[in-house]
């Protein structure tokens, strides 16, 4: 079982990694001639409606104006089902276009985690600051409600950011934007809203280019989305796609959303015994850690199986895991977007390190999913490189 969920969540994470998933998606251009993608991250067979098809080539494909672009898994274009669970071992078992969600009149969270800001520049949260009123780093939320009107928006800590820092919401009231043609917004909640979102609704990648009302807000970016049946989290990410004319910055922005599908899991517990594997330049570490409130604990007897009796964990290492900043939260909870973040703290020595976190849920039980910590090499972060040099896997012990 451990192993199926282990190949769950490496295909999720693979999602986001290459930003593909199993629909079609549009490309808007802004020129008028056949022009490179952005960089993909594996060899995928496409084909374009101006004609256009093919391998992606060294991870590029070409497009024109207007293009809608399709993905095939396979080179005999038929798109194949990502086996993620025992649901989806067979496609004649899931129907992606039957409804799996139905949004309207339903009250959502919407977290957001900032990866890096429009200019490159890596965010983290930063631990030292953890004391400081209203600080959340580049942690975000806001709370929606769809109706067959418009939306309405709640009073919330907001998700609007300056460099890496979430800028202090100014939202006091309840507002309501009518929305007169819900079919104008492509993929995602609000493109499905009415009549029920099916899986193809709530899976896809998609490449934009558009400009607002107000000049300097252009929007060129790459959007991934999935949506997991069993946690029903919808998980989003997108990433500037560079420099473009008519926008002053580099337009490297990078955010992930995780708005979860169903009601009170805003907090996620870690409390109990968990098993970890860190896997490192030069070797391998593993053993078993007691997370009891805020405090985590070894025990002073090793084997190469947890000591379950949870008496044989008296050592305090709470000091080496001064990146688990959440367990100080009321309860020693979490909300999804905090365990998806990146983390800066200073560690024993008061050297500054760097890691990230990685937890997506990958089934109804929120709370089994296994927990990723990426430590990073310090001197490549101020060169906006994320370059690692350990990997820790953290399972619960049943």
């Amino acid at each position: 079982m451990l192993k199926n969920k282990t190949l769950k969540i490496d295909l999720i994470k693979s999602i986001f990694l290459v930003t593909i998933t199993m629909m079609s998606f549009k490309t808007i251009a802004d020129t008028k001639k056949a022009q490179l993608s952005e960089k993909m991250d594996m060899e995928i067979y496409y084909e374009t409606s101006s004609g256009l098809f093919g391998l992606t080539d060294n991870g590029y494909y070409n497009f024109n104006t207007g293009d809608d672009v399709t993905f095939y898994l396979t080179e005999n274009k038929k798109i194949e089902i990502l086996k993620l669970n025992k649901k989806l071992t067979n496609s004649k078992n899931t129907n992606f276009k039957e409804v799996a969600f139905q949004p309207l009149d339903k009250t959502l969270t919407n977290y957001v985690v900032q990866k890096a800001d429009k200019n490159g520049d890596l965010c983290f949260y930063d631990v030292s600051k953890y004391s400081t009123e209203n600080y959340t780093g580049p942690i975000g939320e806001t709370y929606y409600k769809v109706t067959a009107k418009g939306i309405y928006e709640y009073p919330s800590i907001g998700d609007d950011f300056t460099n890496c820092e979430r800028k202090p919401s100014t939202k006091k009231n309840v507002s309501f934007e009518p929305i007169d043609d819900f079919s104008r917004f492509e993929g995602g909640i609000l493109g499905c809203a009415l009549n029920g979102c099916s899986i193809k609704d709530l899976n896809g990648y998609s490449l934009t280019a558009y400009a607002v009302e107000n000049k300097g807000n252009e929007k060129y970016r790459s959007v991934a989305m999935h949506y997991d049946q069993d946690s029903k989290i919808l998980v989003e990410k997108s990433k500037g796609i560079g420099k473009q004319d008519g926008i002053s910055h580099l337009n490297l922005a990078e955010y992930l959303w995780l708005t979860p599908l169903k009601e009170d899991i805003d907090s996620l517990k870690f409390n109990g015994l968990w098993r970890y594997r860190e896997i490192g330049q030069e070797e391998i570490k593993t053993g078993c850690i007691l997370i009891k409130g805020d405090q985590i604990f070894e025990s002073n007897k090793t084997k190469s199986n947890c000591i379950k009796s949870v008496e044989s964990y008296k050592i305090d290492v709470s000091s080496k895991y001064i990146d688990m900043w959440w367990l100080k939260n009321k309860g020693a909870t979490a909300t999804i977007a905090q365990v998806n973040a990146a983390v800066k703290y200073k560690d024993q020595n008061n050297i500054v390190q760097y890691t990230e976190w990685e937890y997506f849920p990958i089934s109804d039980d929120l709370e089994s999913a296994p927990l990723y910590k990426y430590s990073y090499n310090p001197n490549e972060i101020k060169n906006k490189k994320k370059e690692i040099f350990s990997i820790t896997t953290f399972e619960r012990v049943k």
